[in-house]
């Protein structure tokens, strides 16, 4: 199957854990997302499911680490 989406490059909070908002142009809920990089360790958590719900301009997610920048692939 073909996939659709819409890259994103993501900086999470200074504190980790710390839930952040981020904006996306896709107009519909994402799915999910891939993580296909990232500057250093730690991991990128949260569902469309948990936390602030995400919307079809934002999502919110959280990392164990502060301040790591992500390369994402959110799915539709």
């Amino acid at each position: 199957e073909n996939i659709a989406g819409q890259f994103l490059t993501i900086t999470t909070n200074a504190i980790a854990n710390t839930e952040t908002t981020f904006t996306h142009t896709m107009g519909s809920i994402p799915v999910g997302y891939l993580v296909l990089g990232q500057d250093k360790a730690g991991s990128l958590y949260q569902l469309a499911t948990t936390g602030t719900a995400w919307t079809s301009s934002a999502i919110s997610l959280k990392c164990s680490v502060a301040s790591v920048t992500f390369k994402l692939f959110l799915l539709m």
